[in-house]
């Protein structure tokens, strides 16, 4: 890779998606990171660096691209990732694993593969799968012994990303028996045992976690989740707890948690 100003100029050795890209190709990111989210890092990539690249071609305002060998970052910082020294096989392995699996046309062999990848040994592909369900509650029965493990991971944002998926997971329902006119007595049984680990685990993050990051994810789940006795919960982390994040998390439930009543639809029971 060699960096002229506000572009960069790459030397292709593979292409994992897409047609008609040369052997050596440009990128333009200037625009791209003066309009990035605020918090967030630029894309910046380094002289003489070997990398995955994520990028699109760089187009006009009416899609056209602007020249053959011009191409943008996709995902903005994220779309370069440095090989390290020490795992990059691993990193390799992960790539392509996830190219394939945004190929598969069959959702629910999509989400088998993301399950997989979550009891693995790969550190790339467990992080992949985490987000996957973290952003877009994927998670069901298949999921949660992974993600009851991930949430004692020794990462707070792993941790952060299973806390929330079986948040959400919770939340809509996803760990209840199948929808027939008579679920099985071993499919109650089964489920409540799920839903009781799960809400076991956020109240006890949401106290205990070292992390104020984790704690106060853990919070905001605790009125959404049916957790038994969340009122009295909040109200203890409200006071107790030594971060003012946390504390007002707790505070904002607490008002969410008398809204809901005063419109009559109080915190879902346990199950």
């Amino acid at each position: 890779m060699e960096r002229r100003g506000a572009k960069a100029r790459l030397a292709v050795e593979e292409v994992l998606r897409g047609t008609g890209v040369g052997e050596t190709i440009r990128i333009a990111f200037r625009g791209d990171n003066l309009a990035r989210p605020p918090g967030t890092p630029p894309f910046d990539p380094v002289e003489g660096e070997e990398a995955f690249w994520v990028l699109e071609r760089y187009t006009d305002s009416a899609g056209d691209p602007v020249a053959d060998d011009l191409f943008r970052p996709a995902a903005g910082y994220a779309s370069r990732i440095p090989i390290p020294a020490e795992g990059a096989r691993a990193l390799d392995e992960a790539v392509r694993e996830i190219v394939r699996y945004q190929d598969r046309p069959d959702r629910g062999a999509a989400e088998a593969q993301l399950v997989a990848w979550l009891s693995g040994t790969n550190p790339w592909l467990i992080d992949a799968a985490l987000r996957e369900a973290s952003r877009f509650g994927l998670a069901d029965e298949a999921w949660i012994p992974g993600l009851l493990a991930h949430a004692r991971d020794a990462s707070p944002e792993r941790r952060r990303w299973a806390l929330r998926a079986i948040g959400l997971a919770l939340e809509r329902g996803r760990l209840e028996p199948r929808r027939t006119l008579r679920p099985r007595p071993d499919e109650i049984e089964s489920a409540g045992e799920l839903v009781r680990a799960c809400r076991e685990l956020i109240v006890r993050l949401a106290r205990t976690d070292e992390s104020a990051e984790v704690r106060a994810e853990a919070v905001r789940l605790l009125p959404r989740a049916g957790v038994p006795e969340a009122r009295r919960i909040l109200e203890a982390i409200a006071d107790e707890d030594p971060a003012q994040e946390v504390r007002y998390e707790a505070a904002a439930g607490l008002y969410r948690l008398g809204r809901s009543r005063e419109a009559g639809s109080p915190n879902p029971a346990p199950r």
